[in-house]
């Protein structure tokens, strides 16, 4: 029994390798077009020029193929953008589907779980951003009082820099 065992060994050495290069060239794929929607999808453009520490993630959500992109500003707040795409394969640029949808999320506290996994409280409602106030805060270079949004300012809250971290492990693309 043990002999079969150590037969098998070499072999699955190197399907997990494969696999592993298939993950990768997948990721490196992802990679490359999210790289290019950045480039030539209007509202990813904008939030880029606003916001170069964006994180972006290709998922679905909802049953819909969205690029999301997320930046913290603050000292307490996540901008979120979600554009629909068509779904993607693997050698085509993503094409925009519908309009981008814009959120913009008040963190209230920061927490670790049992196994390490950054928590994350948001305060509810999140304010929804439209497509004309997007415009508004874009052409504003950011600025959103330019869309009536008052920011609170203080100090950063505690294990922010976590979060961010995590995204940053967690993205196909981010600074």
């Amino acid at each position: 029994m043990h002999f079969r065992l150590l037969k098998l060994l070499p072999l699955l050495a190197i399907l997990s390798t494969q696999a592993a290069t298939l993950n990768a060239k997948t990721d490196a794929n992802t990679e490359n077009q999210i790289r290019q929607a950045m480039h030539r999808i209007q509202p990813l453009v904008e939030f880029g020029e606003l916001y170069a520490n964006g994180f972006y993630f290709l998922k679905k959500e909802n049953g819909r193929d969205i690029l999301e992109v997320r930046t913290l500003l603050r000292p307490y707040y996540e901008l979120v953008m979600r554009v629909p795409v068509f779904p993607p394969h693997s050698t085509e640029m993503l094409l925009q589907k519908g309009p981008a949808e814009v959120e913009l999320w008040k963190i209230s506290k920061i927490s670790r779980d049992a196994s390490g996994t950054v928590l994350v409280d948001r305060d509810f409602p999140q304010t929804l951003i439209s497509t004309t106030d997007w415009l508004r805060l874009y052409q504003a270079q950011g600025n959103f009082s330019a869309i009536g949004i008052v920011m609170s300012s203080g100090m950063d809250i505690e294990g922010l820099k976590d979060y961010r971290d995590q995204l940053r492990r967690e993205a196909h693309v981010g600074w």
